[in-house]
């Protein structure tokens, strides 16, 4: 067993008893007592513990509080829970190997693995990506060359690009690259799903990821706006949730620059939440979603949106019963 897992136990055992032995180390993890003690000595000196011996008892404890493995094993269950749920979903399976499941386990403490084989995630529906793309834009990314690929909009429609890739980004069960599109001349965000016949060319990239000015500039793109559609001008839109929205949103982060405001009137209690946004897309999808408890406030433009997209729905349910 490693170091790690060994000073892992080691604080566990004083936070939690209060008190640990070299001998009870040396005989769980099958090694001697002279090794235990070097790593209660590196416990002390390289990470700060502060741990005391008592001769008498021939026991270490903690003088003071100590918490910086405090959830250490917690955090490795909550871990290998991920990694297990995400690797079971059938988009990804393509993409691990028993090896690799198996280091993420044996980072779980022994004597947590049986609490590890009782939490499960399910992860949520995620789109394929095919591996040979994914594969060129790896190198593409390591190498600093321009790739050469076909895309297909939202619409159907295809068209030959030029580009240099900046960031991989999993958001929504979905894919996206980020990249300059020598075409238009700017950032722009890609679905990986229609990307066709991608190469990597031997074309070195100009905006290379060492210029701290270009980073910003990308770093500004993937964090702008709500969602996945970022990048340009931000606005700010509201909405205003009631009921089950309300009580679901009130513990969510849309935004790290969300802005919330509460308050109560014939209809009973509510959340106006205001995020920066480049395009309404998703948010509308969003607000559709929660039914009658949420409404699209502001701007003026954002909200004949909402109200156009109702009406549409309004007449799918009209033509299905033959009313007018």
């Amino acid at each position: 067993m490693s170091q790690t897992e060994r000073i892992a136990y080691l604080d566990r055992r004083l936070r939690e008893r209060g008190w640990v032995t070299a001998g009870e180390v040396a005989s769980a993890f099958e090694v001697s007592a002279r090794q235990v003690k070097r790593d209660i000595e590196y416990l002390r000196w390289r990470l700060d513990a502060p741990i005391a011996y008592d001769g008498a008892s021939r026991r270490y404890t903690y003088e003071k509080p100590y918490t910086r493995f405090k959830f250490a094993d917690e955090r490795r269950v909550l871990f290998s829970a991920l990694v297990k749920g995400w690797a079971a979903s059938p988009a990804f399976q393509p993409w691990v190997t028993p090896e690799m499941l198996g280091e993420v386990e044996a980072a779980v403490a022994r004597d947590y693995r049986g609490v590890a084989d009782r939490i499960r995630y399910e992860a949520p529906s995620t789109e394929p990506v095919d591996l040979e793309v994914f594969a060129g834009l790896c190198r593409a990314l390591r190498d600093g060359r321009v790739l050469e690929f076909e895309y297909v909009n939202f619409q159907g429609e295809p068209s030959r690009r030029r580009a240099e890739a900046q960031r991989l980004i999993h958001y929504g069960g979905v894919w996206y690259l980020v990249a300059f599109d020598h075409l238009r001349g700017g950032l722009r965000t890609f679905h990986l799903g229609r990307v066709r016949a991608l190469a990597v060319t031997s074309e070195a990239v100009t905006r290379r990821p060492d210029d701290a000015a270009w980073k910003a500039e990308v770093d500004a793109w993937t964090s702008s706006g709500f969602g996945i559609f970022r990048g340009g001008t931000t606005w700010r839109a509201m909405v205003r949730l009631r009921g089950a929205a309300l009580r679901l949103a009130a513990a969510q982060n849309w935004h790290p620059d969300q802005r919330d405001t509460r308050g109560e009137d014939a209809e009973g209690k509510w959340l106006d939440r205001s995020v920066p946004v480049v395009d309404t897309r998703e948010l509308l999808g969003r607000v559709l979603a929660f039914g009658a408890d949420a409404e699209a406030r502001a701007p003026e433009a954002f909200r004949r949106q909402w109200e156009d997209e109702i009406r549409r729905m309004a007449a799918l349910v009209d033509g299905s019963t033959g009313a007018g």
